[in-house]
């Protein structure tokens, strides 16, 4: 089964899914889209923008690494300049043509949020529209931003892989320094507690279409039956 993961910036594929993709990669053939170059901000001062592009995509190639990653696409647009125009469905539908997915999983069509991640997410909803019968072959999964109303939710259970997710966010020095922050923040911090008492952590989507069949086998996948 083929999963693209479309995220606007180099970190948020992983932030959003590391866990499905550490849990998925496998066994199932995962390709991973980073929309923008991530060229606007870092936590390091001293680098140009072109240093910062390179780092970037370095930090994201090791992330995807660590996640098992089969395939991995930059398409390089300027941070922050994303739009839902033409030109931007046309880059988009070519890759898609082209990992021929079964399954996208992507970012909420929130307007709350980076104004990157709605466009992208908005972009891919134009898409299904204007092509119909190419998209009623795929699973769209876009993230639950929290506090967001939806239906058909689905929490992906993550809790073994969230070691390997936090070091595949932590590849991530210019956004997160050493990374101990962001892992806190990922984890909830502290000490581990015995394992019986040990905390669940869940990546949660939401789907258009619930009862599809390969949806239902990514749901299997990640939550304990592996069957396909």
């Amino acid at each position: 089964m083929k999963i693209l993961f479309i995220g606007a910036h180099p970190d948020d594929i992983e932030l959003m899914a590391g866990g499905i993709i550490a849990k998925v990669s496998h066994k199932h053939n995962v390709c991973c889209m980073v929309v923008t170059n991530g060229d606007k901000w870092s936590c390091i001062d001293t680098l140009s923008r072109e240093n910062l592009i390179e780092k970037r995509i370095e930090e994201t190639k090791k992330a995807f690494e660590i996640l098992g990653v089969k395939k991995t696409i930059f398409l390089s647009l300027e941070d922050g300049l994303v739009f839902p125009t033409s030109t931007f469905q046309k880059i988009l539908q070519k890759q898609i043509s082209l990992v021929k997915p079964v399954i996208i999983v992507t970012h909420s069509l929130s307007v709350h949020q980076h104004i990157d991640h709605y466009y992208t997410s908005l972009t891919l909803k134009k898409l299904r529209r204007n092509y119909p019968n190419y998209y009623s072959k795929i699973e769209i999964l876009k993230e639950l931003l929290e506090g967001q109303k939806q239906k058909n939710i689905i929490k992906f259970d993550v809790s073994d892989e969230i070691e390997k997710k936090c070091m595949a966010v932590k590849q991530h020095t210019s956004q997160f320094g050493n990374g101990q922050r962001i892992e806190k923040t990922l984890t909830g911090g502290g000490e581990k507690p015995p394992i019986k008492k040990r905390r669940r952590y869940f990546e949660v989507f939401y789907t258009d279409n619930p009862y599809n069949k390969r949806f239902r086998n990514l749901c299997k996948a990640v939550n304990g039956n592996t069957d396909s």
